[in-house]
């Protein structure tokens, strides 16, 4: 690399003809190149070092205060930035190659030709800065490499592990040095291994097989020997020459998405069941009612007309939470906000299910307050949380019992209660209510497919509101509902 400006050369030498034929060189060579400070001794020079920068060093092994190889180090710690040439009067091959191996850039013998001297010490200030570039260049591989969120390691080709990282670690619980040399089927199930070995001896030989770099699932296995399934990317690591020289292994813990599709499935299920009964009893309820229509007087359409509206609404409910909860799990949820009263949309509902309660033998109570309460927000949205609520409230509340629900408006917040006389919720299980696919045990357990109050959470905190219950076992539940009140 050639500069524009001259380079300082720090000169170490003690004897005064040497230095002077070395100046005399940097001039005959090209007096652009390099301006020239010399010192005699080793302490001199570090102190230089310590107050000046410097692009070389030309350093003589024998001053009055080091000799040999100390030297370098001790200059080489005090300014490791710094490319070293040593320049000496012995032509020792030996001695030159245990010069590098301490660090030197180059070697030199006293006398060298003008050019020769100009070109080593280029030279060396170029490998230094392609060293120094590479050893950036590997640090930020070793911070990528230990910072990485996912599980990283890398072994031979016959399988000994060579190096992991810290995420390995936290997720196998094996400390590095525990692992260092070991196989790698310490840490994979027996047939998760056999799978690995597969795809290692194939890619080594080249043989078609799934590429490295697929993703696989595969187990492993911590070191309290619980499993944990992961998902692997793999690829062949190479040596200069380019012959394999090893494998890389980028690994995830997906044990949440394992349990997410657990969950997934069972919930489809819940759905299938949930909807085929009352589906299935809603037209046995309609082929009652086809069947010689003329017998049926309207005494007998009353009381079965109910039922059927109920099955409905069940079913409804039912399409309507897994609608929302794809909307939300696929980040549709597109809310469309405008002015809405409060209370007009909760007379809807109770209009809505008054025939319901009516069905299940409930009162079903509004006692909104008398200036009605407005607020900003999706009306299909806001519909959709207080139906929620109401239709819980009356499918957990047992005949001769009371659903209420009422509005007030507080401290710039429209507060909206749904409280029921129903069995009440144990303590314990209200910090998991408004999970994806939890429902309730014991008294309130029901069909359902455990969406609702994670549905209901989920669009209220979308409308920068936040909902709060209370319950315990005999003495019902009461939920309530906070939203920004809309100013004037």
């Amino acid at each position: 690399m050639i500069h524009d400006e001259p380079q300082t050369l720090l000169l170490v030498e003690d004897n005064a003809g040497d230095a002077r034929l070395i100046r005399d060189a940097l001039t005959t060579a090209d007096s652009a190149q390099f301006t020239c400070v010399q010192v005699e001794r080793l302490s001199d020079a570090l102190a230089r070092l310590a107050e000046e920068q410097f692009a070389v060093i030309l350093l003589d092994l024998s001053l009055p205060d080091s000799q040999g190889f100390d030297t370098i180090k001790q200059v080489q710690a005090s300014a490791p930035q710094v490319p070293i040439v040593v320049l000496t009067g012995l032509n020792d091959e030996e001695l030159a190659i245990k010069a590098v191996q301490e660090g030197a850039q180059d070697y030199l013998v006293k006398g060298v030709e003008p050019l020769m001297l100009i070109r080593a010490l280029r030279y060396a200030i170029e490998r230094q800065r392609l060293r120094q570039e590479l050893r950036a260049s590997e640090e930020r591989y070793r911070n990528l490499f230990e910072n990485a969120s996912d599980a990283i390691l890398s072994f031979t080709p016959v399988g000994n592990i060579t190096d992991v990282n810290h995420g390995l670690e936290v997720m196998l619980g094996w400390a590095r040095d525990e692992l260092i040399e070991q196989h790698y089927r310490k840490i994979l199930t027996p047939a998760s291994a056999v799978v690995m070995e597969a795809r290692v001896r194939q890619a080594l030989a080249g043989e078609p097989s799934p590429a490295l770099r697929d993703i696989v699932e595969l187990e492993a296995v911590r070191k309290d020997d619980s499993i944990v399934p992961i998902e692997i990317r793999d690829n062949i690591l190479s040596d200069p020459q380019g012959q394999p020289a090893g494998v890389l292994v980028m690994a995830r813990d997906i044990s949440a998405r394992r349990a997410l599709e657990r969950q997934r499935a069972e919930f489809l299920a819940m759905l299938t069941h949930d909807i085929k009964n009352p589906l299935t009893s809603l037209m046995g309820y309609t082929d009652y009612l086809l069947e010689d229509p003329g017998q049926r007087d309207a005494t007998k359409r009353e009381e079965v007309l109910p039922w059927i509206k109920s099955n409905a609404f069940t079913i409804l409910s039912l399409v309507n939470n897994y609608l929302d909860l794809s909307r939300i799990e696929d980040k549709q949820l597109n809310l469309h906000k405008e002015p809405i009263s409060v209370n007009d949309l909760l007379n809807r509902i109770a209009r809505q299910y008054a025939g319901e309660a009516r069905h299940r033998q409930i009162t079903l109570e509004l006692q909104l307050q008398k200036k009605p309460p407005w607020v900003e927000g999706d009306h299909l949205a806001l519909e959709r949380i207080f139906a929620n609520l109401v239709y819980n409230a009356l499918k957990f509340t047992p005949k001769q019992g009371k659903v209420t629900v009422s509005s007030a408006a507080r401290h710039g917040e429209v507060v909206v209660t749904v409280a029921d006389t129903g069995p009440g919720i144990p303590t314990e299980e209200i910090p998991i209510l408004f999970g994806k696919y939890q429902r309730a045990a014991g008294a309130r357990r029901k069909d359902g497919t455990g969406l609702g109050l994670f549905i209901v959470k989920t669009l209220v905190e979308a409308h920068h509101g936040r909902i709060e219950v209370e319950s315990q076992l005999g003495s019902g539940t009461c939920f309530r509902i906070f939203l920004p009140l809309k100013a004037a």
